[in-house]
């Protein structure tokens, strides 16, 4: 009995050291596989960015218009302009869906007006300053 102890104990001793490894070999895969969904997710966001894009491209003080343009490659969800003056800003304007290449005119008095800004669901923005 006195040789069969130490074998044992070195039987249990790479149980234990094997069971160690498969648990952190498992949590290691599963964390592996959360950080590349997030690394996905933020990639397929930066590409959605990348070919989305909208621009206010044209303001006509005379005529009170401001004229944005979706000038990406994806259709554009729950547009909004904005005017600012000295009292705050104001939501001048808002869209459902902008297509691509699609232009949005929008007529406002511009008088008091120092900037305008539009902005989309999809994370892409525009300012203009009016001079």
């Amino acid at each position: 009995m006195k040789g069969l102890t130490p074998v044992i104990a070195i039987i249990l001793l790479i149980v234990i050291s094997v069971s160690a490894f498969v648990i952190y070999k498992s949590w290691y895969i599963s964390y592996k596989e959360q950080q590349i969904s997030k690394e996905e997710y933020i990639l397929k966001k930066e590409i959605k960015k990348f070919l989305s894009s909208i621009r206010i491209y044209y303001v006509d003080l005379n005529n009170s218009r401001i004229y944005v343009i979706n000038d990406g490659y994806r259709n554009l969800t729950e547009v909004k302009l904005y005017a600012i003056n000295t009292s705050g800003e104001f939501l001048i304007g808002e869209r459902d869906l902008l297509e691509p290449r699609t232009v949005w005119v929008v007529s406002y008095n511009l008088t008091n007006v120092s900037m305008l800004y539009v902005t989309c669901r999809e994370g892409v923005y525009d300012k203009y300053e009016i001079r």
